[in-house]
C-alpha cells in the first residue's frame, strides 16, 4: 500500500477509506475543493444567494422546526384573520423586535397551536405553557386589584 498521496502527504495521517475501498487524502480533498470553488465562483455565489436568502431561510426554519411550509404558515395566518391568536392584535411587533407572527407549538408533541405576537409568545414561555401557573397569575392580579 502507498505511504504518500500524489501530492506527497503522509497517508497514515491523512487517509480516509470508504466502505467501497476508495481511499482519500483529507488534505488533497480540501485542496481540490478550494480549487473547485475558485474556478466556479459564479455558481457558488448563485447557490449561496438562493439558499441563504431570507425567504429560503424562513421556509427552511418553518419546515425543520415546526413541519410547516410557507403556504401552511400563510394559511394559518389567514385563518386567524392576520391577528394574534391570544390578544387579537394585528401588530405582531408590539415590543418592536420583529414584524412577523411567531409560531406557537406544544413543546412535548410539537403540534402547532397558532400564531402569536411577540408579547404573547414570550408571555406563554415565561409561564412555561402551564395553565395552572397562568391561573395562579390571574388570581394574583385579582388580589392585587382588591387591595
Amino acid at each position: 500500500m502507498k505511504e504518500f498521496c500524489v501530492r506527497g502527504h503522509t497517508l497514515a495521517e491523512t487517509r480516509k477509506t470508504y466502505p467501497s475501498g476508495f481511499t482519500v487524502c483529507y488534505k488533497c480533498q480540501s485542496i481540490r475543493h478550494y480549487e473547485w470553488v475558485q474556478r466556479h465562483r459564479d455558481r457558488v455565489r448563485a447557490y449561496q444567494r438562493y439558499f441563504y436568502s431570507p425567504k429560503q431561510q424562513r421556509a427552511y426554519r418553518l419546515k425543520v422546526k415546526y413541519g410547516l411550509t410557507a403556504q401552511n404558515y400563510d394559511a394559518l395566518l389567514e385563518s386567524q384573520e392576520g391577528r394574534c391568536a391570544i390578544c387579537g392584535t394585528k401588530d405582531f411587533s408590539r415590543s418592536g423586535v420583529n414584524t412577523h407572527a411567531y409560531v406557537d407549538h406544544d413543546h412535548e408533541t410539537g403540534e402547532v397551536r397558532g400564531l402569536l405576537c411577540f408579547a404573547c409568545n414570550t408571555g406563554l414561555g415565561a409561564f412555561s405553557d402551564s395553565p395552572e401557573i397562568m391561573l395562579e397569575a390571574i388570581a394574583y392580579l385579582g388580589q392585587a386589584e382588591r387591595h
